[in-house]
């Protein structure tokens, strides 16, 4: 059994208890949404976990927003984009033997790499909707948010850079082909009708 105690012993226990034990909680509170991210102390050197449970993806949005707010006081130690607390063995340090970025502290830092990271991972599962024409904004931040360390706001911006890359096509309730503005919560989030040998992320799949 695995217990907090043994969680701790770990190099990266925070990360191991952000995607371990926040899943247990998850599960058995019943909250749709939630945030595993950490309060930070550097007073005490030390840190206190912070576990946010909430029925809607707008509480869940605005409980992160706090976090970018506060930034001097709050920490997450996954993953930038999607799948915030899941391994990917490109990223680990041990195998690919590049230094790591300094620690998420939700700055200008975390916020590029969020913004760079979900500008790689966003067209692959926007491209699953693509049967059905796309799918509504606020049902695809809905989806994703438990993902990710990002608000609203940044999915908004990345979407925004993505459709003026042409990678995807933002469509209003005229039809209207947006690529100058930021996505409304109805607005309509589809691959791009004009295909595309490369997609962000995915040169290296094509080769």
């Amino acid at each position: 059994m695995v217990t907090i105690l043994t969680l701790k012993q770990q190099h990266d226990w925070r990360l191991a208890i952000q995607a371990l034990l926040h899943q247990r909680i998850h599960e058995q509170s019943g909250a749709k949404y939630y945030t595993p991210f950490f309060i930070r102390s550097p007073d005490a050197h030390r840190d206190f976990w912070l576990i946010h449970l909430s029925g809607h993806a707008r509480a869940r949005d605005v409980m992160v927003g706090l976090h970018w707010t506060e930034n001097t006081s709050f920490a997450h130690y996954g993953r930038s984009g999607l799948q915030m607390l899941g391994y990917d063995p490109k990223e680990d340090i041990r195998l690919t033997r590049q230094v790591a970025l300094p620690g998420f502290y939700f700055d200008d830092t975390a916020r590029a790499s969020t913004h760079e990271s979900l500008m790689n991972e966003l067209p692959e599962r926007i491209h699953q909707y693509q049967s059905i024409g796309g799918i509504p904004f606020s049902n695809l931040f809905a989806s994703l948010t438990n993902e990710s360390p990002a608000t609203s706001d940044i999915f908004r911006a990345v979407i925004s850079d993505l459709a003026k890359e042409g990678v995807v096509e933002i469509v209003d309730k005229s039809s209207n082909t947006l690529r100058e503005r930021s996505p409304k919560n109805t607005d309509i989030i589809r691959p791009s009708k004009q295909r595309r040998l490369f997609l962000p992320g995915n040169q290296g799949k094509n080769k």
